[in-house]
């Protein structure tokens, strides 16, 4: 819980800066904002928080001497059960069921009933990090991954129980897979 309540502080810091520098009482006529240095800052911003995050992930990796790979997006997975079944593609239907967690343990409560669920991929019903691991399993296999926030509910997290910013691990298992 420190680590989601440090990172959304500083989240709120940045923002609550950057809504200052713009609210500052200045005649708005003399005011001219130079647009590649806005978006150079919310890049540093970005790259920033890209860091942060990855440093929280590599601590929960070795705090449990998880051998995770890691993709080109930045999510983490490991196929723990694996089988010779059929491989996922877009478009297919699965039957899934995960658990999802942050990683201080507590359990998120959106979509984490660990009741089957169908879902057709591609069709965003499921986060990025999510639909990316299924394409990398098969039939039958279990995978834990961890996604970080730009491949979840992103730095808005999702108004309910996730939120912003928040890395999320899950425990998946794809179940079926009908063509």
């Amino acid at each position: 819980m420190k680590l989601h309540s440090a990172k959304i502080l500083s989240l709120g810091l940045y923002f609550l800066m950057t809504l200052f520098s713009f609210s500052c009482k200045v005649d708005k006529k003399k005011v001219l904002i130079d647009e590649n240095e806005l978006k150079e800052r919310l890049m540093d911003a970005n790259k920033n928080l890209l860091r942060s995050e990855f440093h929280l992930i590599d601590s929960f990796v070795n705090a449990h001497n998880y051998q995770l790979n890691e993709t080109g997006s930045g999510l983490r997975y490991e196929i723990v059960k694996k089988t010779q079944g059929k491989q996922a593609e877009a478009g297919d239907e699965v039957m899934i069921r995960y658990k999802s967690y942050f990683l201080n343990g507590e359990t998120v409560q959106k979509g984490s009933t660990g009741q089957p669920e169908k879902v057709k991929l591609g069709e965003a019903k499921l986060i990025r990090g999510l639909e990316e691991v299924i394409l990398l399993m098969r039939e039958g296999e279990v995978a834990r991954l961890v996604v970080p926030s730009h491949l979840a509910f992103g730095i808005r997290g999702d108004g309910e129980s996730v939120p912003p910013a928040a890395i999320l691990y899950y425990e998946i298992n794809l179940m079926a897979i009908k063509k």
